[in-house]
């Protein structure tokens, strides 16, 4: 039922008429993979995906997920957003509101950003009983840079502070690398990496992605690839995830 219904939203996003855009990372904000760039949706438009990663964790409490994300371009350098996972955490649902500012000013050749996420989920499952619940908060800074190598090339420079709470606060600072390399026309290599956040559980370890993004058009895209975990990172292994994007509106920063 679930695969029918993700089927379902990517057949509706095909139905829009839309314009060249960014792409949002599994989380939401646009950016690589699971990290954020400083490049922002434009002003009147919006940026649709959804994916489908294939969990190889299933020992555990993680399902296939299929993370929805809608984001918008206010004006002004800002864009916000959300997103709903319908099968993390046991089938409960992990959902999350999001911010991203694109700042007025480069640094070092950098288009530079700040953004902040927040995101719950509830009544999951736990041993012995009951439910338990998890809030996650994320605030970052990134910086992108665009150099015409051999081939079109964007580094993404960055941090992140993020706090998941479950029957105890932890929290943590990941640094943040990531590469778009445009190796054909229609065709670009992306991955990112995350450092591991050292006062947070041992399964919080580092983070990486990578995976490439065709464009059918400029509007519609798809993307591939594996990924050792979504936001927040409870993933050990490396997860299989392909998705579809659509935007449609004003051309995207």
């Amino acid at each position: 039922m679930k695969k029918i219904l993700t089927l379902g939203m990517v057949a509706a996003l095909l139905a829009f008429a839309c314009a060249a855009h960014a792409y949002p990372t599994l989380a939401g904000p646009t950016g690589l993979i699971q990290a954020p760039t400083a490049m922002v949706v434009a002003p009147g438009s919006f940026d649709l995906a959804v994916d489908y990663d294939a969990s190889k964790n299933k020992e555990t409490f993680e399902n296939d997920s299929y993370p929805l994300r809608a984001q918008f371009g206010v004006g002004g350098g800002l864009e916000i957003g959300g997103g709903y996972d319908v099968s993390a955490f046991d089938g409960k649902g992990f959902w999350n509101v999001n911010a991203k500012y694109q700042l007025p000013y480069s640094f070092c050749g950098m288009t530079t950003a700040v953004g902040a996420l927040y995101g719950e989920a509830r009544d999951i499952p736990v041993w012995g009983g009951g439910t338990t619940e998890i809030k996650a908060t994320q605030v970052y800074f990134a910086g992108t840079n665009h150099f015409d190598c051999i081939i079109p090339l964007s580094v993404t420079l960055g941090v992140n502070w993020t706090q998941l709470e479950e029957n105890n606060k932890q929290s943590g600072v990941r640094a943040q690398i990531g590469v778009e390399a445009k190796v054909f026309q229609d065709l670009a290599l992306v991955g990112d990496i995350q450092s591991s956040a050292k006062n947070m559980n041992p399964y919080q370890k580092n983070l990486w992605s990578a995976g490439a993004r065709y464009a059918f058009t400029p509007e519609l895209k798809a993307e591939a690839g594996v990924t050792n975990g979504l936001f927040n990172g409870m993933s050990s292994r490396a997860n299989f995830f392909v998705g579809m994007n659509l935007a449609f509106g004003n051309n995207a920063k």
